[in-house]
């Protein structure tokens, strides 16, 4: 998972040989987390992929990775093909076995039962034909007969036990409009009404835990002609119509939604860029900038961490961040109690930064993915591990 520069961003193209994916990693680390924060800023030894990783979706011991790479390097230094996902050890960093070979690149990832949902730009799955959207097989990699006839592109997705929703760029499924996004069974495949009905892309999505609610953030200005619904709502799963008590004190165009617990974790664009952590009425109980933009959040505890390209957290905001700023390079995290910046500062390169970030309850790690290819000292060609 996001916004404007993920499409002006150059996509890696050239692969990397194991020599050079590998160098630098450390072995994994007992340190202490660092002050404030559940995470160490020193990435543990992990598998490497050769290209961006766009979205990581954690389920049991399994992390699933989506993205434009065409391999994966695991700690070993074994590369293997994976064109656009793979899957690696949340305990290990192993690279396992599961394998879609997608035929384009897969920009979001969704687990539900015994299945991995993948939406993107993409034509082909595992050598059959599937638009922007498909399913496979959570521990083979197999494709599913899932396969809607999608137009625009998949950016985001959520699953409940009973429906998937997809949004993005969406105009179309099987020749009937949407207005950016579209939910279909779960247990049939078959296309439901559920239409936001969005007049631009939408960027972000996030199910609340209860089911009662789907979050929707980004460039958008209306949702069913409801101008109050700009940039940042919530709607009815099952009618997509706007939730009333939802009204987000925070603005900018929403770039990463996290819904955990009571509380909706936001990631935003525009105006150098904002986090915030808004309760169920969009109420801010933190808001913090930067002087650049989110593009993943994740909430841990008392803890909420945002990585994208930015270089500094502007603590009185960001008209004052050229001389009171201090230096974030890509990542940082705040305690949501207290606004209080915590020391986890894992020093990201490139200019594109984080696109992913994803909590392992399991283990207790931090999984980052993004355009980055060092954390600091150590080499982490988009993919890192930090743990607890």
């Amino acid at each position: 998972m996001r916004n404007a520069a993920r499409r002006a961003a150059t996509r890696p193209a050239a692969a990397l040989g194991a020599a050079a994916l590998t160098l630098g990693l450390v072995a994994p680390l007992a340190g202490a987390a660092e002050p404030g924060s559940h995470f160490s800023q020193r990435p543990l030894a992990c598998a490497q992929a050769n290209g961006r990783v766009d979205d990581i979706a954690v389920q049991g011991s399994t992390v699933y990775l989506g993205g434009s790479f065409t391999s994966v390097t695991a700690p070993d230094g074994t590369t293997l093909t994976r064109l656009g996902a793979a899957a690696i050890d949340s305990r290990t960093c192993a690279v396992l076995p599961w394998n879609p070979s997608v035929g384009g690149e897969v920009m979001a990832l969704a687990v539900g039962g015994t299945r991995v949902y993948l939406g993107g730009k993409f034509s082909t799955v595992g050598g059959q034909r599937r638009h922007s959207l498909a399913s496979v097989d959570a521990v083979t990699a197999a494709p599913t007969a899932f396969a809607p006839q999608v137009a625009g592109k998949v950016e985001e997705l959520a699953v409940s036990s009973t429906t998937l929703y997809a949004a993005g760029g969406i105009r179309y499924v099987g020749g009937l409009t949407r207005g950016k996004g579209a939910a279909f069974s779960v247990a049939t495949g078959a296309l439901l009404a559920w239409d936001p009905q969005a007049d631009k892309r939408i960027d972000a999505m996030s199910l609340a835990p209860d089911g009662s609610r789907v979050y929707l953030g980004g460039v958008f200005t209306m949702l069913h002609g409801d101008t109050s619904a700009r940039h940042l709502a919530a709607v009815d799963p099952v009618s997509a119509a706007v939730v009333a008590g939802f009204r987000a004190s925070v603005r900018p165009p929403a770039t990463e939604i996290r819904a955990v617990g009571s509380q909706v974790a936001v990631g935003f664009a525009g105006g150098g860029g904002t986090i915030a952590v808004l309760d169920t009425s969009g109420r801010a109980q933190l808001e913090a900038q930067t002087d650049g933009n989110f593009q993943s959040v994740a909430l841990v505890g008392d803890e909420v961490v945002g990585g994208g390209h930015f270089g500094n957290f502007c603590p009185t905001g960001k008209s004052r961040c050229s001389t009171d700023g201090v230096t974030r390079h890509k990542a940082l995290s705040l305690v949501v109690s207290t606004g209080g910046l915590t020391g986890f500062n894992p020093d990201f390169d490139s200019t594109f930064g984080v696109w992913a970030l994803a909590y392992d309850p399991g283990t207790g790690r931090l999984f980052a993915g993004g355009d980055f290819t060092r954390a600091g000292s150590t080499t982490v060609n988009h993919l890192a591990a930090f743990g607890p």
